[in-house]
């Protein structure tokens, strides 16, 4: 066996990491495996009929470390697993949100969605179809809160405390 260089070995990590996360996300049945494969382009899942490729995958995660990690990649593998657990989650989240916008007749004019994008902080060749479906999804989310009638309310301090609380080991 060759000897791996660490940035080969830190990408195949977080290959494995990505492929155990959906893996997990299988088991609980929220998403199908359709194929998987080393081809970048190859669909890792479905959801609502819509897949998400490898590559989305890498998107999202380039998206989050550029956005929360001022495109720094954590050296902390926990950190890193973070991250694109995240971002499978948000590509997973990002379809059911824009169908039920979409059921709603709620869209993001054009003025809208050029603040979304500017006030991403990324160039325009930056802005991938992946990484503009989750910028959207996001205040799509509240829209469709809004629309359907579920309040959105931000906890209380009280609140914030009890569940800090609860689930102590979650933030360690």
């Amino acid at each position: 066996l060759r000897a791996m260089n660490p940035g080969n070995r830190k990408r195949e990590n977080m290959r494995v990491k990505i492929i155990a996360v959906l893996t997990c996300a299988l088991l609980a049945g929220a998403v199908t495996v359709v194929h998987a494969a080393e081809l970048a382009h190859a669909i890792f899942v479905k959801v609502n009929g819509k897949t998400i490729t490898q590559d989305n995958v890498v998107e999202a995660i380039r998206y989050l470390i550029k956005r929360d990690y001022n495109n720094v990649v954590p050296e902390d593998e926990a950190e890193l697993e973070l991250i694109q657990k995240a971002a499978l989650r948000d590509l997973v989240r990002s379809h059911p949100i824009h169908d039920e916008a979409k059921a709603l007749g709620i869209t993001l004019d054009r003025g809208r969605q050029k603040r979304l994008m500017d006030n991403s902080g990324l160039r325009p060749e930056e802005i991938t179809p992946t990484v503009r479906r989750m910028i959207e999804s996001s205040d799509l989310f509240q829209e469709v809160m809004l629309a359907s009638g579920t309040p959105i309310s931000q906890p209380s301090p009280r609140e914030v405390k009890d569940f800090y609380n609860k689930n102590r080991e979650e933030f360690r």
